[in-house]
């Protein structure tokens, strides 16, 4: 809300969870979650479809690093199919957590003197 009050344009970094640069433990907690599994099963979503069409679905830009063509036609999909994310969907998107708390991945030392009121969403 903050950023679309001042016109800040949101971009994700790693939307997938850094899957091959930040070792696998990372990438069981997004694309392996139970939450993303399932939403991605009920919606025939690939798991990297439902990230992504969860963070368009927020009006976050999301840049996924595409390493091959078929990879890069799933990430185009994403943004195809966001919208087939539904309001069930993205609410129990919204509610994974870590102990009570959103699951952040990646906590750059400068996100960490933004109060939590003012973050975007994040997992």
């Amino acid at each position: 809300d903050y950023c679309a009050a001042e016109g800040v344009a949101v971009q994700a970094h790693t939307p997938l969870g850094a899957p091959g640069g930040m070792g696998k433990a990372h990438r069981s907690r997004l694309l392996d979650h139970p939450t993303v599994a399932r939403v991605a099963s009920e919606a025939a979503m690939a798991p990297a479809q439902v990230l992504l069409g969860w963070s368009l679905r927020h009006g976050v830009a999301v840049a996924p690093k595409c390493s091959s063509a078929p990879h890069a036609a799933d990430c185009l999909a994403a943004a195809r199919r966001a919208s087939d994310l539904t309001p069930a969907h993205m609410r129990a998107l919204d509610e994974m957590s870590g102990q009570g708390r959103p699951l952040r991945v990646v906590n750059p030392p400068f996100m960490r003197c933004i109060p939590e009121s003012r973050q975007a969403h994040h997992f």
